[in-house]
């Protein structure tokens, strides 16, 4: 069995306010000011405003709202995409720091709480207060995040299906 199997679930509480600098996503579980369990309107509501015009055409996951893609303008991240269950909650997120913003993992969460850390990756396994446990992936090199990637593990009362990637979304 993998170590980060082994490791318990971070039982903190997660501020679910509004995302400062100060934060790191480890702790507040959000990117961009979007959780887990968050309403995916939510997320369009947030992001359609600084989404890059393109004439990019949107698959069939899109026109449902089941995953959605936006390339961004005015923050540090060059795009964000979600995914949500049928009930329209986001049960994955996943972004693309710009290259000139690359955060160190420490940046990202605590180390020493971290499931695994490498020079590649850093993951901790975390929970939302009465929410979901989902786990955050820092990846890049050098100990530099180039994406950040959070999922649910679990909804509770709910069955696994659909949180964790399907083979043909998994990167």
């Amino acid at each position: 069995m993998f170590a980060w199997a082994r490791r318990p679930v971070q039982e903190r509480q997660i501020k679910l306010a509004a995302f400062t600098p100060s934060q790191t996503i480890e702790a507040s579980g959000e990117i961009l000011g979007i959780a887990i369990g968050s309403a995916i309107q939510a997320a369009q509501k947030k992001f359609d405003p600084l989404r890059v015009p393109t004439d990019y055409t949107p698959d069939a996951k899109e026109i449902s709202g089941r995953r959605i893609l936006w390339r961004l303008r005015e923050t540090e991240y060059e795009w964000i995409m979600t995914w949500a269950g049928g009930d329209g909650r986001i049960t994955r997120v996943r972004a693309l720091f710009r290259p000139e913003n690359a955060k160190p993992f420490a940046e990202i969460g605590d180390l020493q709480r971290a499931a695994a850390v490498s020079a590649n990756m850093a993951k901790w396994n975390l929970r939302l207060p009465g929410g979901p446990n989902f786990r955050l992936v820092a990846q890049g090199a050098e100990r530099r995040a180039q994406s950040v990637y959070m999922f649910a593990l679990q909804f509770p009362g709910e069955p696994l299906e659909g949180a964790v990637p399907d083979a043909e979304e998994a990167d």
